[in-house]
């Protein structure tokens, strides 16, 4: 009957959760599937799309101030973080203004989400298959993806929230 197939699941989920060894391979295959997140993003920036219009209108922004002019209006009307601007233009100044160094904010902070996901998610789910469905869903979404790439700073803004989290379970 479906309760006793139920019941079966539940005491196979339980004993792999206990297992040692099954520790181990889901260790394993939570950085395998971290490790296929990052994979994913660098695949998605080296795919070299040209910049939207928003992109270019926050990128001429960020090239054509200095760091005194970052601000919304000289920004072609596009807004983000100071942070993220800042670091942006930092990245601009060091390297030169090309789409490759616009986009490696958003990337550092969608690689960033993927590893501070992964302690988050060891911390609040203690079953290690819904651990790894969970922090599959961080590394395959494709708007996650996707925002790793744009130069806009959604991806810094998930990682940001991700890390607040991690701090507050860590303080807590």
């Amino acid at each position: 009957s479906a309760l006793n197939r139920a019941n079966g699941i539940r005491s196979l989920i339980s004993r792999l959760s206990t297992s040692i060894e099954a520790r181990h391979w889901w260790d394993l295959a939570s950085w395998f599937t971290v490790a296929a997140g990052v994979a994913v993003r660098l695949f998605l920036f080296f795919d070299r799309r040209s910049l939207w219009w928003d992109e270019t209108a926050l990128a001429s922004g960020v090239t054509n101030f200095g760091m005194n002019g970052l601000m919304p209006e000289a920004l072609g009307g596009q807004t983000g973080p100071l942070g993220f601007v800042f670091l942006s233009r930092l990245l601009v100044e060091l390297f030169g203004p090309h789409e490759f160094v616009y986009r490696t904010v958003p990337l550092i902070g969608g690689v960033g989400l993927l590893f501070v996901a992964r302690l988050v998610v060891r911390e609040i789910i203690n079953i290690p298959l819904v651990q790894i469905w969970t922090l599959s869903l961080f590394a395959f979404s494709p708007i996650l993806a996707h925002y790793s790439q744009e130069f806009k700073q959604y991806s810094s803004d998930a990682f940001a929230s991700a890390l607040v989290i991690f701090i507050g379970l860590w303080i807590w």
